[in-house]
């Protein structure tokens, strides 16, 4: 089989065709973004400089620099709603937080993993 890009690999799996490998995805989304405490360790090993972006949802997750992505062969690309330029509001109630989008968010740390639900 011909070399394929990974745009006509992702369109040959959507339509049910065979291509040439499986697409492969990371850090699109929750099911495939790592945490911070894990991105952090593939940046080292990638010798990634730029600072942790987040995906923008509360979810801790790690954008996966452009790098990593082509390093790995990763087929996929993220695509983000971005929120307006508010910020986090404050909650008066501890442990509790709104995002951007005013939904809130109870945040647990537990031993230096933390939780938000």
């Amino acid at each position: 089989m011909a070399i394929i890009t990974h745009r006509q690999r992702l369109k040959l799996a959507i339509n049910h065709q065979e291509p040439d490998r499986v697409p492969l995805d990371f850090g699109t989304g929750g099911n495939t973004s790592p945490t911070p405490e894990v991105y952090s360790q593939l940046a080292k090993i990638y010798q990634v400089q730029a600072p942790i972006q987040y995906v923008p949802h509360m979810m801790r997750l790690a954008q996966v620099d452009e790098i990593i992505l082509q390093a790995l062969e990763i087929d996929t690309r993220p695509i983000y709603m971005n929120p307006v330029s508010i910020g986090i509001r404050p909650c008066t109630e501890p442990g509790f937080f709104y995002d951007e989008w005013g939904v809130k968010w109870r945040e647990f740390d537990l031993g230096g993993v933390i939780y938000r639900e």
